[in-house]
């Protein structure tokens, strides 16, 4: 069911740029709350940022070979961008800007890699994670690629079973450090729709979202959430907006939408409270207690009539962080616009606090995934002062290890579990405080 009302106090827009030939621009905030808008006139790769409230612009290429770079900003605020370059043969590089300004590497020969599909994320230690497609034999015959800088040099792998990954890869890092894309696989090599792929240590597992014969070309966008489930919107081909969210066993998919178009690999962010928003043709979206709402951006002014969505980012403050390309209708005039706003909320949510904030009721426990390979994160809330203490048993009961034990201020507490020592078999967590206890079954397989 979809709800449309306000959730936003006010949208502020700006326009950072008017030009007959500028592309749809993607988005990065940078750790103050500061955007950095990159769009490709022709075959000029500009970053567009501000100083002093004044938006300013660094042409660091002169020679791309595309249309839809895309950007990443880490927690150092070091820019980073993927993008293809074509200088005698086309190259895709990875540039960044440090103090000694624009650095480029070359990441492969870009002659087969598509120009519409191709991403990059930073981790929490700042390090690069990149996606992307590219023809191997036939024109149709395509595999994705990811990427990840080790030290000085650029590591490199096939996807498994990525044939068809086209037009559509988006990548993000979970609290590992460790890659999560989202791709498709067109008809030609069943099974054809949208799909997941995570890599968790050296190994690779993928898993079907959803099933569909025709997945739309456009891109898809994925994020990982606190709990280091992954959330994913599409456009599934069949003129429907989807979203689909894991729980940690399996996908679940709302329909948003209809008709409704993902513009770019950055449209979709989760804020410091797990919320989802989204951008897609001139709305945002936007879940709360199981109901989608849609709050639509400011309307456009003569000449402008039609537009498409950029990129989405929410700031550590919750400020909403959008682009958007405009033109007019044979789009011989095109803007870029900023957009920005805060969240009002619904009455419910306003009532409440944050859970880091607020006291809970009772203790709460909760690990991701249920199913451990490699690793999990175990995250629990105190909801007044008291003793904790985190244990893990094996099924006779026997101690295992003692993660956590002391008095514990009232808070979230998050500790990641490294679980490659331990053997395959069924496991408990056990969460103790002064007046009540709490247990979480771990399988752990091999």
């Amino acid at each position: 069911m979809l709800l449309t009302c306000l959730l936003f106090a006010s949208w502020t827009m700006e326009v950072v740029t008017i030009n007959t030939n500028v592309t749809c621009p993607s988005l990065a905030i940078d750790s103050s709350g500061n955007p950095y808008v990159l769009v490709v006139y022709g075959e000029l790769l500009t970053l567009f940022f501000k100083v002093n409230s004044n938006w300013v612009c660094d042409t660091f290429e002169t020679s791309a070979s595309e249309s839809s770079p895309d950007i990443a900003v880490d927690k150092n605020n070091t820019v980073w961008t993927i993008f293809r370059s074509q200088i005698d043969s086309t190259y895709l590089i990875v540039a960044y800007k440090n103090t000694s300004g624009w650095m480029k590497d070359t990441i492969d020969t870009g002659v087969n890699v598509d120009f519409r599909s191709k991403a990059i994320i930073t981790d929490r230690e700042n390090n690069p994670h990149i996606t992307y497609d590219k023809h191997i034999m036939l024109p149709d015959e395509r595999y994705g690629f990811y990427g990840y800088k080790e030290v000085f040099s650029w590591v490199i792998d096939t996807v498994p079973n990525s044939l068809t990954f086209g037009y559509c890869c988006a990548i993000d890092c979970d609290s590992f450090s460790q890659p999560h894309i989202s791709w498709l696989r067109f008809e030609l090599f069943p099974p054809a729709g949208i799909f997941h792929s995570h890599k968790m240590g050296s190994d690779w597992f993928s898993q079907q979202v959803e099933a569909t014969e025709y997945p739309s070309l456009c891109p898809t966008s994925i994020r990982v959430g606190l709990n280091n489930l992954p959330v994913i919107v599409y456009e599934n081909g069949t003129g429907w907006l989807n979203c689909a969210y894991y729980d940690g066993v399996s996908w679940h998919i709302d329909v948003v939408d209809s008709p409704g178009v993902i513009g770019t690999q950055k449209a979709l962010d989760i804020d410091s409270l797990g919320k989802t928003y989204f951008v897609y043709n001139n709305n945002v979206a936007y879940k709360e207690n199981g109901v989608w709402h849609i709050e639509p951006l400011p309307s456009l002014n003569p000449p402008l009539t039609s537009s498409r969505p950029g990129a989405l980012r929410v700031g550590r403050d919750g400020t909403i962080h959008l682009t958007r390309l405009a033109a007019n209708s044979d789009w011989s005039h095109r803007e870029i616009h900023y957009i920005y706003g805060t969240t009002v909320g619904t009455e419910e949510e306003k009532s409440q606090s944050p859970p880091s904030r607020q006291k809970a009721e009772r203790l709460k426990l909760n690990v991701t995934p249920n199913i451990v390979i490699c690793a999990a994160q175990i995250q629990y809330i105190v909801p007044e002062k008291q003793r904790i203490s985190l244990t893990l048993y094996d099924i006779l009961g026997r101690l295992v290890a003692q993660i956590a034990e002391g008095v514990f201020k009232p808070g979230i507490y998050t500790h990641n579990l490294d679980a490659s020592n331990l053997s395959s078999g069924i496991y408990f967590l056990v969460l103790e405080g002064e007046k009540e206890r709490k247990t979480e079954k771990l399988l752990i397989v091999r």
